[in-house]
């Protein structure tokens, strides 16, 4: 698995314009949903399960309830996703690491991946 800095992540077909792991409270249903739709690759870019990133992400939640915001933002385990993602075939093949950010690309193992119908 990749984890260099300065590298990039493979080509992607599609990308989520927001995470929405950030908006979905469960997140096995996510991923699964997404991961049938990808073909070969499958990548996230999710907040690190971090104390700091708790932390700023219960302010957050806090500020928007004492504003009448319904919107709630969620860190979900780096762990529990990993172990979601390879579970339904996928391999680790980028990771990037920030200080809040962490992104990973996944491919789909081949004995998983669709057979090509040129027709």
């Amino acid at each position: 698995m990749e984890k260099d800095a300065d590298a990039s992540p493979p080509a992607v077909a599609r990308v989520a314009r927001r995470p929405e792991s950030l908006r979905y409270p469960d997140l096995e249903p996510l991923i699964a949903a997404s991961t049938r739709k990808a073909k070969a690759l499958w990548a996230a870019s999710y907040p690190r399960d971090r104390w700091w990133t708790r932390a700023g992400v219960l302010l957050q939640n806090l500020l928007r309830r004492l504003t009448g915001n319904r919107f709630r933002t969620y860190v979900h385990s780096t762990e529990r996703l990993e172990e979601i993602v390879t579970n339904l075939g996928f391999t680790p093949t980028f990771k990037k690491v920030g200080f809040i950010w962490e992104t990973t690309a996944y491919e789909r193992q081949e004995a998983e991946r669709p057979a090509f119908d040129p027709k």
